[in-house]
């Protein structure tokens, strides 16, 4: 399931530029309009990712590990990073620009992790997404779509006394800017 967004985004992505957007519903109803051309790109692979202005993809790098309550869960193995948008010593992403970002938080695999995460955003420590995953639980996901200001801070963080994972690179965290405002 974590190749979903892989073929999820670049229908976002052709939606939002090529179509007056205004509203959090307009990307949903647009999204929507395009679920069709996603189902023919997923059966005949025939999908291109695209070249985003701003795109981050990360994993857990570590097996066995632990974070602690309100401790900022480390997306250490950081795949992409178009505009350095994601700074791994710290696993904060940083808006580079102003604008409407997806962001993407998911359990991939059934591993036995034990995951309660919030999607933190700001100095306000705003919650904008949560994630449980427990241990018989399977490809856990959440999608959140977010107006950012330039130079705003999103996080993950443990939502309870002890998260872990047995797998790390089964743990996953990405943003994507799908419009400038």
């Amino acid at each position: 399931m974590n190749l979903l967004i892989l073929f999820l985004l670049p229908i976002i992505y052709d939606v939002v530029r090529s179509e007056h957007v205004s509203t959090f519903t307009d990307v949903f109803d647009l999204v929507a309009k395009y679920n069709t051309l996603m189902e023919e790109q997923i059966k005949t692979k025939e999908y291109d990712r695209p070249r985003f202005k701003v795109y981050t993809e990360q994993y857990v790098s570590t097996d066995y590990v632990t974070f602690y309550l309100n401790e900022t869960i480390q997306f250490s193995d950081v795949r992409e990073n178009v505009k350095g948008c994601y700074n791994s010593s710290t696993s904060v992403f940083q808006a580079p620009v102003s604008g409407l970002y997806l962001f993407y938080i998911g359990q991939t695999e059934p591993r036995g992790d034990l995951l309660q995460a919030d999607i933190v955003r700001g100095n306000g420590h705003e919650i904008i997404g949560f994630l449980a995953s427990y241990i018989l639980n399977t490809k856990n996901e959440v999608y959140v779509i977010a107006n950012l200001d330039a130079d705003e801070d999103v996080w993950i963080e443990c939502a309870i006394s002890q998260c872990w994972s047995r797998y790390g690179f089964y743990l996953m965290f990405s943003g994507v800017l799908l419009q400038e405002l």
